[in-house]
Parts: structure tokens; sequence; C-alpha cells
């Protein structure tokens, strides 16, 4: 997860911990600063990729499941530079990754006979649904004195989590009166993930 911009992306992190200054508003403990990258008078910039597949991907010691396969790429990059020398600069930093990677499952669920107990006793639509949406067992639960249990069983299965998130930031810095700088920055991040459960 990205959690706040692109590591590529800082220059400085500062924190300030104790009585705070007024700046730092009415905050008791600590503030933490993450100042981000500026352009300078010579383009500078930097690129990434990392990649994992199924042939890197092993079964989980305890799962009769099968192998999981998948994929997860990350990737990014930075540019910066001038736009007037000496007086104005950019810098612009992306960092996006993309997971579609199958995972073991376990679920504790009712066998069939005993659906049809809750549907008999249940009789609703709702009932219905909610029994719908869970699998059968793929193997029994065995109690410590070696009794099988006739009424539930436990699933195993794979299913497929994906991840995605595109965070650029874009930052604008020029020199203003009596020497001062004025940066603008835009960051962005939206990560979605979605979870698979049984």
């Amino acid at each position: 997860q990205i959690s706040v911009m692109s590591l590529d992306s800082i220059a400085e992190v500062q924190i300030v911990k104790g009585v705070l200054p007024a700046e730092y508003g009415g905050v008791a403990g600590g503030q933490i600063n993450v100042v981000s990258r500026s352009g300078t008078n010579t383009f500078h910039g930097s690129a990434f990729y990392s990649g994992q597949n199924e042939k890197f991907n092993a079964r989980a010691f305890y799962s009769s499941a099968q192998q999981p396969v998948g994929t997860f790429h990350q990737y990014g990059g930075t540019l910066g530079g001038p736009i007037l020398r000496n007086k104005a600069f950019f810098f612009a930093a992306y960092e996006g990754y993309d997971e579609n990677v199958q995972q073991n499952l376990s679920a504790t669920v009712p066998y069939q006979q005993i659906r049809n107990e809750i549907l008999s006793a249940l009789p609703f639509p709702e009932t219905r649904t909610v029994l719908d949406v869970l699998p059968l067992p793929t193997e029994p639960i065995v109690s410590s004195q070696g009794v099988v249990d006739t009424r539930i069983g436990r699933w195993r299965g794979l299913g497929t989590r994906k991840r995605t998130e595109n965070a650029p930031l874009i930052k604008g810095e020029g020199a203003i009166f009596n020497g001062g700088r004025l940066a603008v920055t835009y960051t962005r991040l939206r990560p979605f993930t979605l979870e698979p459960r049984a």
C-alpha cells in the first residue's frame, strides 16, 4: 500500500516532538512532516519495476488446496527539471501496482442435510440466499476422539485477491519576491482491494 506518497518522491522527513510550536496547531505528542522532492536546474529522473508470478509462488504447507497462481506488478518513476532556469521548476512522480493473486481459503460450512433442515425450519427467501453463497464441505472435521462431524465440514479452495493503485504526484515550484519560494503540489491516492471470501 502506498500510504503517503511514492518513496522516490520523498526528499525529507521531519519529526517534531515534545512541546510543538504554534505553527503545527494544537497537536500534543508529535508531528511528522514528509517533504516532497523538487525540480532543479538539471533534468533528473528514475524508473523502477518489480514483478512476481506463479513460478515463484508455493502451496501453503498445511493446505490440501492446489498451488495458488497470480501476478503482482509494481512500477513507477520520477522526472524533475527546470521550467525557467533558476526561477521555476517541476517535479513529477508516479507509482502504481497491480495484483491478481489466488489465495488459499478455508471455512466451516454445513453439509447438504443440515442445509435442508435449516430451509425447512426457516422457509424464507433470505434463508436460501444466505445458504446458496456457501460452498459444500470438501473435507470432514474430525474431533480429537476420532469422531467425524456429520453436520459441518471444512471447505478449502482458492479465491482471487485483486489490488490496484495509481498514485501520481505533481509539484511546481517557483521563486517569488524577496528570495521566497512558492510550491504547489497535487497528489492522489485511491487504492482498490477486493478480498476473496469462502
